[in-house]
């Protein structure tokens, strides 16, 4: 099954949203919160994806796993921030 990774990360003075197989930003929001909220969304339409946030010094400080059943039910797993231990 194919996982899509959404990102959100400092871009200047902002938090842009990026995911992966896609070269340019998806969006730009002053907040960090707004950021995590319009990734988890996108992730949340997708089969499967991993949204990570990193914090203003580009540090991975959330990872959480999206999964859609057959039902249509969202399931949200919180990953270990080192992704080895996954």
């Amino acid at each position: 099954m194919h996982v899509t990774r959404v990102r959100v990360q400092r871009t200047g003075n902002r938090w842009g949203v990026t995911q992966s197989g896609l070269s340019e930003l998806l969006a730009v929001y002053a907040s960090w919160e707004d950021a995590i909220d319009y990734a988890r969304g996108l992730a949340a339409g997708k089969a499967a994806s991993i949204v990570e946030g990193e914090d203003q010094e580009g540090r991975l400080t959330l990872r959480q796993l999206f999964r859609t059943d057959a039902r249509g039910v969202v399931h949200v797993r919180v990953l270990p921030l080192r992704p080895e231990l996954a």
